[in-house]
């Protein structure tokens, strides 16, 4: 009887088989480990570029309409009155942009923003800048009566924006009048606005022409905090706040870990020269353009190695914190990355 002899494989190459095929797999892993890793990277980066360019667009909309006055010319101090009897400065030209460079917790020149100076939930980081700008609104509403002797304004349609205690501004596009809301009663076709001795002094003018407006006044401060959030690896997450002119705070762009603003002073010969507010004689009034710098971060630790890197934001350098500079960021692997604007203020005019 015959039988067939059985064939197999040998140990060794049962050996050979298994380490091919551990090379082989160990390279689909590192591709598919490198693929991973550019993928991370790559969205990281797309949401630091995009937050960047959201931050810096809001920021823009309020700085170039700094000092908007509607169809009054914004540069004459001498055609608008404020009334209010507190919560509006006493000039608004001046007013229409306010810098900070935040140098302590409780700075002294901010007081006027102490929601944001040292207490609450959202606080401005020290060693970042703070900016407000000031102006009327974009949306308007025609004046069809006033009679000033009651107080009462009359206009057309309503607007979401007005309520008793908020400010708004009522102008004529020769004068204008900055005024505390003491009551407002929302109607159709028409409604109706206070401005009483409750919260105002006697306004100076009578709006009975038909080019009168009325609009809500609207000053939004800008800073970097804290925003009580952590990533998966415990790194305190900042972001880019808003502050209104009712006190609100709202988080705008999360990333943003530093702002630093400089400001455009017109020079002799048409030259401008780019200052920090704190620059000893700076008239921020003066004012022309506006720089604005952000350092933008990646929420997750996506680099392979610590972040190491100098970011220059203006004229202050950021380093990491390892290295004991006088500005810092933490020392960890997220990504980075810096943003420059440079505003130009539509309604300052040279050398005013």
């Amino acid at each position: 009887m015959n039988l067939t002899r059985a064939r197999g494989f040998t140990l060794v190459e049962i050996m050979v088989s298994l380490a091919i095929a551990a090379l082989l797999l160990s390279g689909i892993v590192q591709v598919f480990s490198t693929l991973k890793n550019t993928d991370r990277v790559s969205l990281g980066l797309s949401r630091v570029q995009e937050g960047g360019r959201v931050a810096l667009d809001i920021i823009s909309q309020d700085l170039r309409m700094a000092g908007f006055k509607g169809c009054a010319d914004p540069n004459l101090a001498e055609n608008l009155e404020i009334i209010a009897l507190a919560g509006l400065p006493t000039d608004y030209i001046a007013a229409s942009v306010v810098g900070f460079d935040v140098a302590a917790t409780n700075w002294g020149d901010g007081t006027n923003l102490a929601d944001i100076d040292g207490s609450g939930v959202a606080n401005a980081i020290v060693n970042s800048d703070v900016i407000s700008a000031m102006r009327f609104a974009s949306e308007s509403n025609p004046v069809t009566a006033h009679n000033r002797a009651g107080a009462t304004i009359t206009i057309t349609g309503s607007n979401a924006a007005l309520a008793a205690n908020r400010f708004a501004a009522i102008t004529d596009c020769s004068t204008a009048s900055l005024f505390r809301v003491t009551g407002y009663t929302a109607g159709s076709p028409s409604s109706t606005v206070l401005h009483a001795a409750s919260g105002n002094s006697s306004m100076s003018y009578e709006y009975a022409s038909s080019n009168a407006e009325l609009r809500a006044l609207v000053s939004n401060a800008y800073f970097i905090g804290e925003t009580g959030r952590t990533n998966v690896a415990g790194d305190t997450i900042h972001a880019l706040f808003r502050r209104d002119i009712n006190g609100n705070i709202t988080e705008i762009v999360e990333g943003v870990e530093n702002m630093q603003v400089e400001y455009g002073i017109e020079m002799i010969g048409g030259n401008r020269r780019f200052v920090p507010a704190s620059t000893a004689g700076t008239n921020i009034s003066s004012v022309t353009s506006i720089r604005v710098h952000l350092l933008v971060a990646s929420n997750d630790r996506i680099l392979e190695s610590d972040d190491g890197a100098t970011y220059v934001l203006g004229d202050v350098s950021i380093t990491p914190a390892s290295s004991g500079g006088a500005v810092t960021y933490a020392n960890d692997r997220r990504l980075r990355k810096v943003f420059n604007l440079t505003i130009n203020l539509r309604n300052r005019r040279v050398g005013v």
